[in-house]
Parts: structure tokens; C-alpha cells; sequence
């Protein structure tokens, strides 16, 4: 039963309770007015370097980010910290975590920080503009008197060793939405490829580009519920590898190209590889995995360097071969082999690289060669079916074949402009952008949402473009779907603009590779020769501006 209960003797049965409370509330009051200046303070800084900002309207709780400082191992990276606000502040320090995993002598696995003005040297005239550029003061000039990571502390006087430890550790930790992961190789490297066959797994393919004899190729899953990486470690004594390929059809095959001392002379060969059914097995001591199988594809006799070798994108048979100026065929079945394409001119470039077209049943093969485009259909000898002849200013280096719209294809080359074809009409691009100030060495349409194209350069960026007008999902598709959803009730869709979309700048060197993840159409992976590699996601106002 209810009771009727006297305010004023309600209220005066409890006086310290009362007077507790009230001291409470202004407290807090005082520290949000005071937290409401800093932020006020700090977004006007011409600091660039440091930010932060409440989670959502919870002022005693913010999200920071810190730059890496500049002649540091940490150049380059942006690490998130979160601030929890005692009701004393300032009078009390705040606590100060790493989000962004950290390899740090002082900090630990969780985050935590060990640095003297959070502890006994905190003072009152301290704010968060304080906090932060201490902390980012720290990364360079750690107290390795009091580690928490003493493995880190250990190797701070090797900044070699050190660095390349610090690429590694982010693996371990833990992917946000608009963050990414870095993995780190011994040697410098340039070849990468996504799994293609059919699977659910995130995996990655990286191979190094060492002079000795002790090349290596990486297996890197991606755990999507811890977001931690997962690598399998092969040895690759066949040389340093110049390029890989991904099977569409077989999930434990893989194609190298990969060049070799013989003699007193660098050789060329491709080879298959095939990973065995686990990949956890090792024999013994073994420091590296080995392959199941590795086959050498017979090359010798059409030329000397080989720029890559390509799986057919539904026979799994069957392989094209770009040697010098050829395109060779071969017939795993059959064991046959064959010239397709061939330039016959003397002192002509030779063709750059090419792929299977996945229009016309697949038996068109696209190559690049010199500025140009061209096609050929591999069931007659030399029979080319289109070319765009002069489709960039300088050379072509990449390109790829959108798998959900007929006929369209995208290019990148040396004049750093991406270009998005319809080789029905060869005489002009239907789409273009010049975002990158460098060569561009390779774009990639993606296979679910093809308006997004990734490419990369020697500008060392990664860059996430849209072409909605021109893709499966232009524009004048949707609005049918729009007219019909007005009938409904239903909101009109706002697409995405044409345009570049974001800059991935994490990497330090050229940007030899990126490639799609086919399990998550949302993520992707990018390597710089300096054996970085990145995985990221497309930002989430992007993916839900294209989901929703």
C-alpha cells in the first residue's frame, strides 16, 4: 500500500546523507565546468597532433588520440587513450589508458600507463593538453627504470629490433571500427594476395623480397571476434618473390613468381605452391612450415622475366603466364602449353602485366603493354579482340576487371591516375581521379560493393575512391528502387558522391600491394615495401551511408 510521506520531514530525517549529496553535485558541477573549459582550450590549440573529446555527453569519461612523434619508430601511427575523471579532478589525477595497443617499456598489455605525472607527481595545474603531449612525449624518451614491458625495455637500445617488434605487437590487439592492424615481416616485400576460393575466413597472403636465401611466406588469419592475427610461417627457399596468386577455385594453392641467383645470373621462374591440409602441422623442430607441393611451371623457353602468373577464374586447370612479351598458356590437365599472345617487334616494351577477363566465358586475357590496353581471345593465336591504345600518359602498371558489371575494367599507371574503362567504347574512360601524387601500382575494385576501388603507390596511400556513377550501383539503378520505395512510404536513399573518400596514410614506403578481403567486404589489406602489412576497414559512415 502506498504511504503519504511529509517532504519536509523526508528531507530533514538525514541530514549528512543529505549534505553528502549535495557535496557530491557540486563537485561535479565544478569538474564539468572545469572539463568544459579544457575542451573548449583544447579545440582551439593549433596542436594537430594531439585531440580529444567526451564519449557521447558523459564529460567525466573522454576518448584521446596521440600522433607518434616525428624521429620516433612510433611515426606514422595514431593510438587512442581513454580518460576517466575522478569527481576531485583536478585534484586528483585522471586514469589513462591505451585503447590502441602500444608496445611501449611503459605500458602493459592492458593499456595501462606508467608515468609519474598520474601518479605521485600529479599537480592541479595540469589539464588533458597536459596529459597527452606527456604521454606522446613518453613514446620517444621511455623511463626504462620502471617497465611494464620489460621485453619492450630490453630491446629499446636496438631501435632496429625494436621497430621491428613494434610493428608486430599491434596483431595482438584488438581492431575499432575505424582502426587497423599492422603486421610486420623480418625482410622487405612487395608480393601480396587475398584468399580467393570460396571460404569464410579472413586471410592474407604476404611474401618477402630478401637477397637471401632465407625468403619466407606469410598466412595471416584474421580472428574477426578477437581481431587478433594469426600467422603461419613458410619457408621459401625458391628466391625472393615478386609476385602471388591467390587460386579462385582451390583454397591450398598459390602461384609465385620469383627470381633467383644461378650462377653468376639472376633467373626468373613461377612455381605452384600448395599449403598443406593443416596448417598447424611441423615437423620436428622446424623453424618454418613447409609446403605440401611445390611445382615449377616450364618457362625457360619463352623468355626471362616473368611478371606474373594468373589462375583462371573458373577452370582450375588452367594458367596464363606473362613472360617478356608472351602470354603462355598452360594445361595443368593436359600438360600442354601454349603461346596465346606474342609482340613481335624488336626494341618495344614488353607487356607490363595482364589478368583473365571474367566477361565472355573467360577466354578473353587482358594485358598491359607500355600505355596501352589490350585483349586477347585465347582460343586464336594472336587475335586481339579490343585495345585502347594511349589509355594513360605514362606506363600502365595495374589493373582489374569489376566482377558485377559488364565490360568495365579500371586501371592505375605512372602519370598517378586511376581510370575506369568500358572497353565497348575504347575511345575515352568513363571515370577519373588523379588523387595520387606518385606511380600507382595497384587498384582493386571491390567484389561486393564495386563504387569502391582501393588503390596504392609509391606516394605511400592507400586510397579508398567511389565511382557510384559508373558501377553496378550507379545511381539511375537506385532511383528506380527509390520511385518504387515511394510508393511505400519508405526514405529515399542518399548515395554516396563520386570522389575520393579517404586517405589511409599509416604506411612509410611504397605501397606495392593491396587487395580485398572476400570473406568481409568491408575490410582490406595493404603492403609498403618495407614489409608493413596493414589491415583496415572502409569507415563506417561509408559502409552504412552504402547499407542503408
Amino acid at each position: 500500500m502506498a504511504q503519504n510521506i511529509n517532504p519536509e520531514r523526508a528531507q530533514s530525517s538525514n541530514p549528512s546523507k543529505q549534505s553528502d549529496e549535495a557535496l557530491i553535485n557540486n563537485n561535479n558541477h565544478a569538474v564539468s565546468k572545469r572539463l568544459q573549459k579544457e575542451l573548449m582550450a583544447l579545440m582551439m590549440s593549433s596542436e594537430k597532433s594531439i585531440s580529444a573529446f567526451p564519449e557521447g555527453e558523459n564529460f567525466f569519461k573522454w576518448i584521446g588520440t596521440i600522433s607518434g612523434p616525428d624521429d620516433t619508430v612510433y611515426k606514422g601511427q595514431k593510438y587512442k587513450l581513454l580518460l576517466e575523471f575522478p569527481n576531485s579532478y583536478p585534484y586528483s589525477a585522471p586514469n589513462v589508458k591505451f585503447l590502441t595497443p602500444c608496445f611501449h617499456p611503459n605500458v602493459d598489455l592492458s593499456g595501462s600507463i606508467c608515468l609519474d605525472i598520474l601518479k605521485d607527481k600529479w599537480s592541479a595545474l595540469y589539464d588533458v593538453r597536459t596529459i597527452l603531449l606527456s604521454i606522446q612525449s613518453l613514446l620517444g624518451e621511455p623511463n626504462n627504470d620502471s617497465p611494464l614491458n620489460s621485453q619492450a625495455s630490453q630491446l629499446w637500445p636496438n631501435q632496429v629490433e625494436y621497430k621491428n617488434s613494434a610493428k608486430k605487437f599491434p596483431s595482438h590487439g584488438a581492431m575499432e571500427e575505424n582502426n587497423s592492424l599492422v603486421y610486420g615481416l623480418e625482410f622487405q616485400a612487395r608480393a601480396l594476395a587475398s584468399q580467393q576460393a570460396e571460404s569464410n575466413d579472413v586471410r592474407f597472403f604476404v611474401a618477402t623480397q630478401s637477397l637471401k636465401p632465407n625468403n619466407q611466406l606469410h598466412v595471416v588469419d584474421l580472428n574477426e571476434s578477437s581481431s587478433a592475427l594469426h600467422p603461419h610461417v613458410f619457408a621459401h627457399p625458391l628466391g625472393e618473390v615478386w609476385k602471388l596468386a591467390a587460386s579462385p577455385n582451390d583454397p591450398r594453392l598459390l602461384a609465385s613468381c620469383y627470381s633467383l641467383l644461378k650462377g653468376t645470373q639472376i633467373v626468373m621462374q613461377t612455381a605452384l605452391l600448395t599449403l598443406p591440409e593443416s596448417l598447424d602441422a611441423r615437423e620436428g623442430d622446424q623453424e618454418f612450415l613447409s609446403f605440401a607441393n611445390v611445382e615449377t611451371l616450364a618457362t625457360e623457353g619463352y623468355g626471362h622475366e616473368i611478371r606474373t602468373t594468373e589462375f583462371h577464374p573458373s577452370d582450375a586447370n588452367q594458367l596464363a603466364c606473362v613472360v617478356d612479351g608472351k602470354i603462355v598458356l598452360f594445361n595443368r590437365a593436359e600438360a600442354a602449353t601454349r603461346v596465346a599472345a606474342e609482340i613481335n617487334a624488336k626494341n618495344v616494351p614488353k607487356f607490363t602485366t595482364g589478368r583473365w577477363s571474367h566477361f565472355y566465358q573467360g577466354n578473353q586475357f587482358i594485358a598491359l603493354h607500355d600505355c596501352s590496353i589490350r585483349s586477347y581471345d585465347v582460343r586464336d593465336p594472336n587475335h586481339c579482340v579490343w585495345s585502347i591504345e594511349e589509355a594513360h600518359s605514362q606506363m600502365v602498371r595495374d589493373l582489374d576487371c569489376n566482377p558485377n558489371k559488364q565490360c568495365h575494367i579500371v586501371t592505375g599507371g605512372d602519370d598517378g591516375v586511376l581510370k575506369v574503362w568500358d572497353f565497348r567504347n575504347t575511345k575515352e574512360h568513363v571515370f577519373a581521379r588523379n588523387d595520387h601524387h606518385h606511380w600507382i601500382w595497384c587498384v582493386r575494385f571491390n567484389t561486393y560493393h564495386d563504387q569502391l576501388i582501393l588503390s596504392s603507390g609509391s606516394d605511400g596511400k592507400v586510397l579508398l575512391t567511389c565511382a557510384g556513377s559508373v558501377s553496378s550501383e550507379a545511381p539511375e539503378a537506385a532511383t528506380r528502387h527509390d520511385e518504387a520505395a515511394e510508393g511505400t512510404g519508405e526514405e529515399s536513399k542518399e548515395h554516396l558522391a563520386d570522389g575520393l573518400l579517404h586517405t589511409f596514410d599509416q604506411h612509410e614506403d611504397s605501397v606495392y600491394g593491396v587487395e580485398w578481403s572476400t570473406a568481409d567486404p568491408w575490410m582490406f589489406a595493404s603492403l609498403s615495401f618495407d614489409g608493413r602489412m596493414i589491415i583496415s576497414k572502409v569507415p563506417k559512415q561509408y559502409k552504412y551511408q552504402i547499407l542503408l
